[in-house]
């Protein structure tokens, strides 16, 4: 599922809407709580938090798919579907305001935007990585069983 979301994000990544999209659904609100004069500050924060956010969904897969592997059960793939679309929101923003935050003295406001599209294909590798890692948990699930 991992290299499905990545190739439709890179696909995606021209039309300049969804990497734009998918910086709006948490990283514009947290933007708005932090913001102030400092932008430097305001992404650092953000950034912060976005770490937060990405450490803590990826505990709760992790969690749930360790209790599903005591118990035998399948992947569900309801959750894994969740956890891909939530990490969707929370990865490319991070990739981005980790960008940001280190170009923040230098860039203006259209390299900001220009900033989200060029580390969206950065972004989207990650999925691959989930991907990989979360068969590599799965494999683990059966090779246990064996």
């Amino acid at each position: 599922m991992g290299s499905i979301i990545t190739v439709i994000c890179l696909v995606t990544t021209s039309t300049f809407i969804i990497p734009m999209l998918t910086i709006m659904p948490i990283a514009l609100p947290l933007e708005e709580l932090f913001s102030g004069k400092d932008y430097s500050k305001t992404s650092t924060y953000v950034l912060l938090s976005l770490i937060t956010l990405f450490i803590a969904t990826a505990l709760w897969f992790y969690k749930k798919l360790e209790n599903d592997r005591k118990k035998n059960k399948e992947l569900n793939i309801l959750r894994l579907t969740l956890f891909f679309s939530v990490q969707l929101f929370i990865v490319h923003p991070l990739v981005f305001y980790f960008w940001a935050t280190m170009n923040s003295g230098s860039a203006g406001d259209g390299q900001f935007i220009f900033g989200i599209i060029k580390t969206f294909p950065i972004s989207s590798f990650s999925f691959v990585i989930f991907g990989l890692i979360i068969d590599g948990l799965i494999n683990r699930k059966t090779l246990a069983n064996n």
